[in-house]
């Protein structure tokens, strides 16, 4: 193999789609103007925490969100119950009533029309006193439990599962500008290269159907052998490793369904890894395996682009910074509109000085591509084409083992 590439959210983000801090604003603006007032409520709320947690620390209370940070949030407090931290807190912010099950009036009617309709003329005895039908006095009972429950847990689930099928429905493209994407694709198969994806979104797939691409997830075997396994690719197919799972993979126990179009045509929650970094390794289904394929794959070849990852994932950075630190002679070209000082940290920090202090050849040659993923093909087709360059420049400040050069 001759090529990784690996794309973060800033991939899809010319198609149409939001980058993980406009999902928040989207995600509410859904829950709010559809039927989920309630969940639109406690999303709100956690919003609000993580803006004040911030600002707390020094941010700016006008910072944006993440929406994996607010679902954090979200599950959190679901297994308050569960967490022992919970046994040092005093007090509880009075908003979690939100996360309450309510009681419905016409529940409240209904219990009472009931107990008393179960008191019989017959059954006065002596001072006017009444037997009741205690059968009948149980609704009554029910909702005075439900009233004065405190627990989280169970009354999350409606939550959660509403921020996630409003997650699905922004994550529809605009097949009209994914243009792009295909030539993305039509340049990792020139360089034998496996495409790596972060994202849940069906643009890859789109644009490989529509370069009459087969393409393959690994998954073939999963639901009876249990292992991730990718075919031998051609000239009319590619493989596509979505390390964080598809909008159009459904889990049945621990076996994958593949749909051919997105979630929302099922009404179902599709199998996601969401959230932070605490949520990224999960034990259910294929996602270790995956990206155990994904590393396997990596540590084989010397050149590893990287389309709109904003290296935030830590267990995905030490990955690619075992992939730096085992180079002798390899290339990274990153495209990210945003400065290289951003994510430089992330890249790998760990290299060797002799006995007097020098720092030993370079191994690694970055080239920093500073545009929008539409914008980039061009300037990335050429880097690709370069030779790798390792004469060591002007000290670059930050990365003494890689040669930093940012082309455009």
């Amino acid at each position: 193999m001759s090529a990784m590439f690996l794309f973060g959210a800033g991939a899809s983000i010319d198609a149409g789609l939001s980058d993980a801090f406009t999902l928040t604003e989207d995600i509410y603006q859904r829950l709010n103007n559809g039927y989920q007032k309630d969940a639109a409520k406690i999303f709100g709320l956690v919003v609000a925490k993580v803006i004040a947690k911030k600002v707390r620390v020094g941010g700016s209370p006008f910072d944006r969100v993440n929406v994996e940070d607010v679902y954090d949030g979200i599950q959190r407090l679901a297994s308050r119950e569960t967490d022992i931290l919970s046994d040092f807190v005093t007090g509880w912010d009075p908003g979690l009533a939100l996360f309450r099950r309510r009681v419905d009036e016409r529940d409240v009617e209904r219990a009472f029309e009931s107990l008393l309709n179960s008191v019989r003329a017959d059954n006065f005895i002596g001072r006017g006193r009444v037997r009741l039908n205690l059968g009948a006095a149980r609704p009554i009972q029910e909702l005075l439990a439900k009233a004065t429950d405190t627990s989280l847990g169970d009354n999350i689930g409606p939550v959660t599962d509403s921020l996630l099928r409003a997650l699905v429905e922004s994550l529809e493209h605009d097949s009209q500008r994914i243009d792009y994407f295909g030539r993305l694709i039509e340049i990792a198969k020139a360089n034998a290269a496996d495409l790596t994806t972060l994202n849940y979104d069906l643009i890859a797939e789109s644009s490989a159907e529509s370069l009459r691409l087969a393409y393959d997830y690994g998954l073939e075997k999963w639901n009876d052998e249990k292992i991730v396994s990718f075919g031998r690719t051609s000239a009319s197919s590619v493989r596509i490793i979505k390390l964080h799972g598809s909008i159009n993979w459904f889990a049945n126990d621990d076996d994958i369904e593949v749909k051919q179009s997105e979630a929302r045509l099922y009404r179902r929650i599709p199998n996601l890894v969401f959230g932070g970094a605490g949520n990224k390794l999960r034990i259910d289904g294929p996602f270790l395996q995956l990206r155990h394929e994904f590393q396997i794959r990596l540590l084989k070849t010397n050149t590893l682009v990287v389309v709109g990852y904003s290296f935030q994932d830590e267990h995905l950075n030490s990955i690619i910074r075992r992939w730096t630190n085992t180079r002798r002679k390899a290339k990274l070209i990153v495209v990210n509109p945003s400065p290289v000082g951003s994510f430089a940290g992330s890249i790998g920090l760990p290299y060797t000085k002799d006995d007097k202090g020098k720092i030993g050849n370079l191994t690694v040659d970055l080239i920093h591509i500073q545009t929008g993923a539409a914008a980039a093909v061009d300037a990335l087709e050429q880097a690709l084409a370069q030779g790798i360059e390792l004469e060591r420049p002007e000290a670059n400040g930050f990365l003494p083992h890689v040669h930093f050069r940012r082309v455009a």
